[in-house]
């Protein structure tokens, strides 16, 4: 079975890369890992209000993961959702090598446009930082 990791994160051009392996999934067996990324949390914020952050951080991931996950489960792929903490590149990397993938699929665009102006864009990072194939969907 080949697995796929993709990388969502709510935005238009996520929901592309999803369509893109939904597609892919005719006729062939895949296994999916949605993967959302969410910054570290601030120790302050964490220790003043842990369940507020908490319940903010899980509805941010909802909110990006679950048309995804219908999408992929519709399309008779099974779906596995994961969450990372940090830098997206280095944790969309290092997922797919822990839970051995055979190819990352990630939109162009990111809901963070203008970190990737003055810092590189996550794609980028992750092409260069790969070591399976990567397939950006526009």
């Amino acid at each position: 079975m080949h697995k796929i990791l993709i990388a969502v994160d709510g935005s238009e051009h996520a929901r592309k890369a999803v369509s893109f392996v939904a597609d892919l999934a005719m006729g062939a067996r895949l296994e999916a890992i949605l993967l959302n990324v969410q910054p570290e949390p601030e120790i302050r914020s964490v220790a003043l209000a842990r369940e507020a952050v908490v319940t903010a951080e899980r509805n941010e991931v909802r909110a990006a993961t679950a048309a995804a996950e219908t999408a992929l489960k519709a399309a008779g792929v099974p779906v596995t959702v994961c969450v990372e903490h940090g830098d997206p590149a280095a944790a969309i990397v290092r997922l797919a090598a822990e839970t051995d993938c055979d190819h990352i699929v990630m939109g162009t665009r990111g809901l963070g446009s203008l970190a990737g102006l003055v810092m590189g864009s996550v794609a980028t990072k992750v092409l260069h930082l790969a070591h399976v194939p990567v397939t950006l969907v526009k």
